[in-house]
């Protein structure tokens, strides 16, 4: 071999070398795998203890929250029905109130319970006759059938006798019926 050539094989072997050491610095070792997933697994351990300690403080105020809110919603609904039904009915004969200042209190009542009343809010042909049905029964205990089917058309609902005992048999979680004699008697459920 030439000196030019030994030359030349003696830079490359250098920079070979050179390379060599800087790419070792590169390579993942097994021990730097070790040490850094025993790192972040530590580190998640801790986060996952702070997150679970902070998930059994706010459980209770959850479920309370998810309790709160069917309520509200099962209030809510019962309250919009009980509206459109006032709103149906003439009250001279019942309570002498003039209808402005009771419009204006029921009006109040609703905005301050947080009830958000559409144009469609006094229209009882929205909500489904066995939950009307249901707001009646309520306020009576138990009633007739008959009886209810002429309640119903003083609130302006104009069902029949058959679309009545439909709503009402269709609904056995609600409703409980017993007949005396000729007649049938409607209740709710557990009351």
């Amino acid at each position: 071999m030439t000196e030019a050539a030994e030359q030349k094989n003696d830079i490359r072997e250098n920079l070979t070398l050179l390379s060599s050491a800087y790419s070792v610095l590169d390579i993942a070792r097994l021990k730097d795998i070790v040490s850094g997933l025993q790192r972040q697994m530590e580190r998640d351990c801790q986060e996952l203890t702070k997150a679970n300690e902070e998930l059994s403080r706010l459980r209770d105020s959850y479920q309370r929250f998810l309790d709160l809110s069917a309520h509200v919603q099962a209030k809510e609904a019962r309250a919009k029905i009980g509206i459109a039904m006032l709103a149906n009915i003439s009250f001279r004969e019942y309570d002498g109130e003039p209808e402005t200042r009771r419009t204006r209190r029921h009006a109040e009542l609703s905005e301050n319970a947080g009830i958000v009343l559409g144009k469609d809010a006094f229209d009882l042909s929205r909500f489904a006759l066995w939950r009307v049905i249901r707001e009646i029964v309520r306020q009576t205990g138990a009633i007739r059938v008959f009886e209810l089917e002429e309640h119903l058309k003083e609130f302006g609902i104009k069902a029949r006798r058959p679309a009545v005992e439909s709503a009402i048999a269709t609904h056995p979680n609600e409703f409980a019926v017993r007949k005396h004699g000729r007649e049938k008697y409607v209740s709710l459920k557990g009351a």
